[in-house]
């Protein structure tokens, strides 16, 4: 399937980039989710919140404000 997004837009949060997601998690600035290739975040990055790290296996993720 595809991931949509709807509500308020704030900074981009409502424009997921196209992955093949298997778990999705916002919160009020950004998105992350786990994909067949990895961990996927959108959303402003103002302090590194965008920026998915490069794990081989995801197990489980979370979101939040500054994490």
């Amino acid at each position: 399937g595809q991931v949509q997004c709807w509500g308020t837009d704030h900074d981009g949060t409502l424009d997921p980039p196209a992955f093949k997601g298997l778990e999705v998690l916002r919160v009020t600035t950004h998105a992350c989710a786990a994909s067949r290739d990895g961990m996927v975040c959108w959303g402003p990055n103002d302090f590194g919140e965008s920026i998915a790290p490069p794990f081989i296996e995801i197990s489980d993720i979370g979101v939040g404000g500054l994490h």
